[in-house]
């Protein structure tokens, strides 16, 4: 296995297998259509060998564990060679034979669900080559009416559990030199087809990104050359007139014929629909699993704490609660169980998040998971649980597993924190806890994030989601996804129908498809619900992959997670199915619509060279033999090899750099550091040692310190501290409080209002708090709060 694991790190980039040195690459260019709720990305990579010999490399690059990837070729020396899904030992004999034959051959694997590896054997000494790969996704959709596209631009280090180090091999890359200035930049062009009229479209990680907008249509493209632009995720968020109105896009394509086969013709419909559910109140259990492990020191911890420093003010006033810090071990901060929302226990967790530090070793994540679902839930609420984690671990199935086996009882949210967070983990232990998945780079808005995770769970589902036909539409042959999980206030659901007109060809007379209507049916809280999508095929079809590719790949992973039609409800395989045929049926599914899975893999030889060059490409190669000859500094760009993540030594102790000592002397000081940082470790555990957040606690802005004070209740005291941010004297708020009014009332009144002025811009961001503070008055008075509160913003 070529996989690069140093110390517990994966490092993706481009490298020489036998040395252990990166290969420069020249050049990279990322295109990206958007149409309706999904995207389809062109990613262009040119690199050239400057060795004087033949040489075999490897590239690790991240995608979207949603991404499924349909296109693969490479250019090489004129000649375009496309790479064809196999299954994956077919696909290692074929790369080996070729290389061993002298040939340049081209192979790439899904190593996890979101960690993907290029092999180009034989690349001969100053020739490029051109890798092209092509990969579609779904687009996630947010309570604010945006849709967001994700681009992953960085691979985040991935913790080995002990048990499964064995697993991998280890490549020492500590001694390749990395450059943070590269002689290229990166190109991103974007067009944009959307269901309705765009309002507007804005990137939060690069924020100087603009695309020119036409009605349902749009434009754009951003150049990344400053050095602050590498490896940091691209994040676009679209806002259109109408983003809940349910729709249908149809794509045909005929899929060129495989090994002696027929070549065949799919038509693929995405139903796309957004419920529109009503609030209740609810009682729940709320328990946040906190990622404390090295990984997430520096700006990952700070921007968990703000996350906390968000939901806890926030909760409603009825709910149980507890945090659960975890690494290497885990840690309950009130051990017996979740506790009462209360003043108290408000208190203690808010101190809480505002001294949390990373200092819990390894990423563990099973452990604490199981212990929690280990306490039984409070009776009469349901359990909900929210995961924050950079996702470093290769134990992801495992974790998905432990949270699949209590979904019926447990829902859970998750977090993925920072640039290279695990897509694969996250957004896996997400679905499998009929849950939902925000992704918070460093300049995300942090606050609308967490509280549209808090409505998520706030709110009612419809269960029990069914699918029909009516109208004469013609049946589908195949269904995805085969079980609709249960449908949540704020969630888009896609559902995938297969026609395939061979078979329709064969069997019917009319060999044409016929239109009608699709009916999803399901249990709402108040009763039955249904929504009618009718299916047109008498209008011109867009020839294309891009469904049919998200929905092999969705009923790929349904057969991986054991939610499709050959497993029972509770997951296991039904009668007379086994895991060699589960095996199968996803090779055959990756194959035939040329989606690469885990269990396949792309494969492209190049079966003889092109000697006839032109005499222009003759001069520029002996120019680059030239250079070649110069020593030269090797470069590789930041974003695919020296990512701005701690390595395992900083993370345990912030060791010092490396000088130039013997390797003896510096094997000694590894040692002690070794000791030193174990003691430290465990020092924290008992409580004596004293990390940065302990040490210096952390600074609230002006509105998270108005937040802070605020009870479990939804009432704000009069304190020195509320009248210094309210700006107001004691003198002046008695003066002002009407006659026959309590003054607890009025000081409630006036945070209110003073709120609703200072940052009425951001009304999601403090609505579920103001809705806590009038609720407590509601239950203490009788009063108009809409006209006391006029009164109130007069004040200001």
């Amino acid at each position: 296995m070529l996989e690069r694991v140093f110390k517990g790190v994966v490092r993706p980039g481009l490298v020489n297998t036998k040395n252990n040195q990166p290969v420069p690459l020249k050049g990279i260019s990322i295109n990206t259509k958007i149409r309706g709720f999904c995207a389809e990305v062109t990613m262009n990579h040119k690199y050239q060998n400057d060795e004087k010999v033949p040489i075999e490399t490897v590239f690790v690059f991240p995608l979207d564990s949603k991404s499924a990837v349909n296109h693969f070729e490479v250019f090489l020396d004129g000649k375009k060679i496309k790479g064809v899904v196999k299954e994956k030992k077919q696909a290692q004999e074929e790369y080996e034979n070729a290389i061993k034959e002298g040939k340049t051959a081209v192979k790439m694997e899904q190593e996890t669900g979101d960690v993907f590896k290029m092999n180009v054997g034989n690349l001969k000494p100053r020739k490029f080559c051109i890798i092209t790969l092509k990969y579609v996704t779904e687009l996630a959709s947010s309570e604010d009416s945006k849709l967001t596209f994700y681009l992953p631009q960085a691979l985040a280090p991935r913790f080995v559990p002990s048990k499964n180090k064995k697993q991998f091999k280890t490549t020492e890359l500590s001694k390749v030199e990395y450059s943070k200035v590269v002689p290229y930049g990166t190109t991103y062009t974007f067009q944009f087809d959307m269901t309705s009229k765009i309002e507007s479209i804005s990137s939060t990680s690069h924020v100087e990104f603009a695309a020119t907008i036409e009605g349902m249509r749009a434009n754009g493209t951003y150049s990344a050359r400053r050095k602050d632009d590498f490896g940091k995720d691209f994040k676009i968020e679209i806002a259109l007139e109408k983003p809940h109105e349910p729709s249908v896009l149809l794509e045909r394509y005929t899929y060129p014929a495989i090994e002696n086969g027929d070549p065949e013709t799919v038509t693929t419909a995405m139903l796309s629909f957004y419920p529109d559910l009503e609030d209740q109140d609810i009682k729940t259990e709320m328990i946040f699993l906190i990622d404390r492990s090295g990984s997430m020191s520096g700006k990952r911890i700070d921007n968990v704490s703000k996350v906390l420093n968000v939901f806890l003010p926030s909760l409603p006033e009825t709910c149980f609660f507890n945090i659960v810090g975890f690494g290497s071990s885990y840690e309950f901060l009130f051990p017996n169980g979740s506790v009462q929302y209360n003043d108290k226990n408000l208190k203690t967790a808010k101190e809480h998040a505002l001294r949390i530090d990373a200092d819990l070793g390894g990423t563990q994540i099973a452990k604490p998971l199981r212990a929690i679902f280990q306490q039984p839930s409070k009776r009469g609420y349901s359990r909900q649980i929210f995961l924050l984690t950079d996702g470093s671990v290769r134990n992801t199935q495992e974790v998905i597993d432990t949270v699949k086996r209590e979904a019926q009882t447990t829902r859970v949210f998750t977090f993925g924190i920072g640039s290279g967070a695990s897509t694969a983990l996250v957004e896996g232990v997400a679905k499998a806890g009929n849950g939902a998945c925000e992704m918070i780079a460093d300049n995300d808005p942090i606050r609308k994030m967490v509280l549209r995770q808090l409505n998520r769970a706030l709110k009612p589902s419809i269960t029990n989601m069914e699918v029909h036909f009516q109208d004469g539409l013609s049946q589908p042959n195949l269904l995805a996804p085969f079980r609709i999980p249960p449908v949540f206030a704020g969630k888009r659901v896609l559902v995938f129908l297969f026609f395939d007109e061979n078979e329709k060809k064969e069997q019917e007379k009319e060999k044409k498809l016929s239109s009608g209507s699709v009916v999803l049916k399901g249990a709402g809280p108040n009763g039955d619900v249904e929504f009618i999508l009718p299916i047109d095929f008498t209008n011109e079809i867009e020839e294309g992959t891009m469904i049919a590719s998200l929905a092999s790949k969705c009923m790929i992973s349904e057969i991986q997670n054991s939610t499709s039609q050959y497993h029972e409800k509770n997951g296991s395989p039904k009668s007379n199915i086994n895991q060699d045929f589960l095996n199968k049926e996803i090779v055959n599914l990756s194959t035939r619509f040329q989606v690469i899975s885990e269990l396949t893999a792309f494969i492209a030889v190049v079966e003889e060279e092109n000697e006839n060059e032109n005499e222009n490409e003759k001069e520029k190669e002996k120019e680059k033999e030239k250079e070649v000859e110069k020593p030269q500094l090797r470069k590789v760009p930041v974003q695919l090899s020296n990512l701005s993540q701690p390595s395992m030594s900083s993370v345990r102790g912030r060791g010092r750099g490396r000088g130039r000592r013997s390797c003896r002397m510096e094997k000694k000081k590894k040692k002690k550091n070794v000791t030193r940082n174990k003691k430290a470790l465990f020092s924290r555990k008992k409580g004596k040692g004293v990390s940065r957040g302990q040490r210096e606690g952390r600074k609230l802005n002006p509105f998270d310190l108005l937040i802070n004070l605020q009870l479990a209740s939804g009432k704000w005291e009069l304190s020195p501290e509320l009248m210094k941010l309210l700006k107001l004297t004691k003198e002046k708020i008695t003066k002002d409080c009407p006659e026959n009014l309590e003054i607890e009332i009025w000081t409630v009144l006036l945070v209110i209002a003073f709120i609703q002025i200072k940052y009425k811009n951001t009304k999601d961001e403090w609505e579920l708090i103001v809705n806590k503070s009038k609720q407590w008055i509601k239950k203490n008075s009788q009063v108009d709060i809409v006209q006391l509160l006029e009164k109130a913003k007069t004040c200001f």
